[in-house]
């Protein structure tokens, strides 16, 4: 089998592993937000403003015979992303590429079929890079001003980001994890994971380097889709923190707001102050957070 599926994200993190093992989470390499970033701000600070999502993954394989949905994700997976995409209201589409197919991509739909299994129904195809990029402007307005580093190299895997860059856009934002439920309304709260490699957990602060740095943009932007799912479907917005040489570690944080400025923690508690390696603990903080007040603007 090749299948490779187009991510930015290398979670192996022995601590995120374990959480995904313990906690019920699901994620979704892309999540399109069909607005500017004035629309987008304006839709954080008036609840009664919407934006059309799109849930969005992509795949590429050298066979035909490959291209099966268990290929490109476990069933369980699948199903959790369907969920996720049900409780945004959004479709999930899946954009695939196969080698020498006549089409440049094909688009599917995935939902749920008689047997409530994964099934995924073709509804566009792409002959050549102009008739995509048509259809990418169409759904991708976002600015993205904070240029990839680390993902790059991964971002290389499949051809999907650099036909896209080639032409001047960026795939955009992804979700690294919704805490899922097994009833209604299924999502419960949203996960922002950030690695780092230099910084001891209990020194590592994310709001530390929220203006960027030499080699990195600002977070003000790369924040701004979460403050929005955080505000209109009324989660919580989770702040994980994960060292690469702490594999039993991790912090963790309730992120209130975002302005221009800076990152704003709930109770001003910084991930730094709460490093545990006890997730049944950190459950339990999570379950005192989905019932709490209502989510905050933006200052």
């Amino acid at each position: 089998m090749a299948v490779r599926v187009r991510s930015t994200e290398q979670l192996g993190h022995p601590v995120w592993r374990r959480m995904k093992s313990v906690l019920k989470i699901g994620e979704l390499q892309g999540l399109v937000f069909k607005a500017t970033d004035e629309q987008l701000v304006r839709a954080i600070r008036h609840p009664k403003e919407t934006i059309e999502l799109i849930c969005l993954e992509a795949a590429e394989y050298d066979r035909r015979s490959e291209f099966l949905l268990p290929n490109i994700f476990p069933e369980t997976e699948w199903l959790k992303k369907i969920a996720v995409a049900r409780f945004l209201n959004a479709p999930l589409l899946l954009l695939t590429y196969g080698k020498n197919d006549r089409f440049l991509f094909r688009l599917h739909r995935v939902t749920l079929d008689r047997s409530f299994k994964p099934a995924a129904e073709e509804i566009d195809r792409f002959a050549d890079e102009k008739s995509f990029v048509i259809w990418w402007a169409s759904i991708k307005r976002l600015n993205q001003t904070k240029r990839t580093v680390e993902a790059k190299p991964r971002q290389r895997r499949t051809r999907f980001d650099r036909v896209i860059e080639q032409h001047g856009f960026q795939w955009g934002g992804n979700i690294d994890g919704f805490w899922m439920a097994n009833r209604p309304p299924y999502v419960r709260a949203i996960f922002e994971v950030r690695q780092t490699h230099r910084f001891p957990l209990d020194e590592y602060d994310p709001a530390r380097f929220f203006s960027g740095t030499a080699k990195k943009g600002g977070d003000y932007k790369t924040w701004l889709p979460l403050v929005y799912l955080h505000r209109r479907y009324d989660l919580p917005l989770v702040l994980i923190t994960l060292n690469s040489r702490e594999p039993d570690l991790f912090g963790f944080a309730e992120v209130q707001a975002v302005s221009e400025r800076k990152l704003i923690y709930a109770d001003q508690m910084p991930p730094g102050r709460n490093v545990t390696a006890d997730i049944g603990l950190f459950k339990k903080w999570l379950e005192r957070r989905v019932n709490r007040a209502k989510p905050n603007f933006l200052p």
